[in-house]
């Protein structure tokens, strides 16, 4: 069986883990959403969705969707912290020991805005991965 539900897992130890990005996050990456009064800079992170790719006779892989989201008071920190992240995923094959392999992942759209009521930028990057 292919283990896509994993890729949430996938994600979060190779942010929290990944010390370029913590030298501004500080181990502030969440699942979905941060909290309410969660100090900024920080990255939340969720899958979007899983599309079982079938052939004739099988199962192949599946295509999972996953957005990173960064949250930032400074703009131009907002845009280096994505960038790590970008660095991070894009192109890549990762795995997870023997739980699940990342075979392709595509860097699908980045998006940016600002949110009144955090007083942050935020920056949206969605990923494709293939997992097989």
């Amino acid at each position: 069986m292919i283990q896509s539900i994993l890729v949430a897992k996938l994600v979060y130890l190779f942010l929290k883990n990944n010390e370029e990005l913590n030298k501004y996050v500080k181990g502030r990456v969440f699942p979905i959403v941060a909290e309410l009064g969660t100090e900024f800079p920080y990255v939340a992170y969720s899958r979007t969705s899983i599309t079982p790719i079938y052939t004739k006779d099988y199962h192949t892989e599946d295509s999972v969707g996953v957005e990173i989201v960064v949250a930032s008071q400074d703009y131009l920190e907002s845009l280096e912290i994505a960038n790590i992240i970008r660095k991070q995923f894009e192109c890549k094959k990762l795995g997870l020991d023997n739980e699940i392999t990342i075979s392709q992942s595509n860097l699908v759209a980045v998006t940016e805005a600002f949110d009144d009521m955090a007083n942050a930028y935020v920056q949206r990057l969605s990923f494709e991965f293939k997992v097989c």
